[in-house]
């Protein structure tokens, strides 16, 4: 096994997608956080770089292609992904409400978040019923590699998965 280290060098290019479920909808909540930046520990099988594998980001309206550190198993080599600094998110926004949802329960939800959208959690506490399940965590843009002992390997462009 060997260690290597990731990191964003890009302006915010950290997307975490989030599915809100509740008994009484259909649909779900949708829920994106943009964080400014992270760094990541990457573990191998190999003495050979991480074979990252690029998937595109949920939540984001363009075609945008990045490593979801959730679903490494498809790489030939990755046996794990931890983050080890990521700063408290900057940006967040619900993406989508259920279709059958009241609008006076949007802005409800709406009004619950509004000053911090991270406080999506607020809507799994017990008394409000919510489920919470995260669909993706992606890093995206430029990103650096290093080796176990910080030295610079790489700079890894973004690409669409072959």
């Amino acid at each position: 096994m060997n260690s290597w280290y990731i990191s964003t060098r890009d302006e915010y290019p950290v997307t975490q997608v989030f599915e809100y479920r509740h008994p009484k909808y259909k649909e779900t909540i949708l829920s994106v956080l943009i964080y400014e930046d992270c760094e990541c520990e990457v573990v191998t099988s190999d003495y050979e770089q991480p074979d990252f594998i690029y998937t595109r980001v949920l939540g984001i309206n363009k075609e945008v292609y990045g490593i979801n550190i959730n679903e490494y198993g498809a790489s030939k080599n990755i046996t794990s992904i931890s983050v080890t600094a990521l700063p408290w998110h900057d940006i967040g926004e619900i993406k989508r409400f259920p279709s059958d949802m009241p609008q006076e329960e949007k802005e409800r939800i709406l009004n619950l978040t509004e000053h911090d959208v991270g406080l999506h959690y607020l809507l799994i506490d017990d008394s409000e019923g919510w489920k919470e399940k995260e669909l993706g965590f992606w890093l995206y843009g430029s990103i650096e590699l290093l080796d176990q002992v910080g030295e610079f390997v790489e700079l890894i462009e973004p690409r669409h998965k072959d």
